[in-house]
């Protein structure tokens, strides 16, 4: 959530986030040095200046640093796991849970494949 002059508040897309700045995606229009609170899930609320816009989206500064880990705690909510990706999100396999022996065999052979074409391509590199 965006906030600026501690009056209005606009969703806000974050894109990008360091301990030292962000870049978001708003609605808003923005200008250079003006001054915003930003309410970020796991991190709480930080005021930021914008320092500078393009056409994908505002990049802003922290006035005070994140603290060691903040950022880890902000991206916890987003990380997708492979099973996730193997399977799809509509039917997610739990957690703990194995994959099917035919994804099972199907990644390990593609495992295999891939690390071979490595090996090979770095040995016809090598004999050049």
């Amino acid at each position: 959530m965006l906030r600026i002059d501690s009056q209005r508040s606009t969703p806000v897309t974050l894109v990008d986030l360091t301990r030292d700045g962000c870049l978001i995606e708003t609605d808003a229009v923005l200008t250079a040095d003006q001054r915003i609170e930003l309410g970020l899930a796991g991190i709480g609320t930080v005021t930021a200046r914008v320092v500078r816009s393009s056409t994908v989206g505002y990049g802003c500064e922290f006035l005070a640093r994140l603290p060691s880990g903040a950022v880890t705690d902000a991206s916890r909510g987003n990380v997708v796991r492979l099973e996730q990706l193997l399977v799809g999100a509509d039917n997610p396999i739990p957690r703990g849970a194995k994959l099917p022996p035919r994804q099972q065999v199907a990644a390990v052979a593609a495992i295999g494949v891939v690390g071979w074409a490595v090996v090979g391509a770095v040995a016809v590199l090598l004999l050049r």
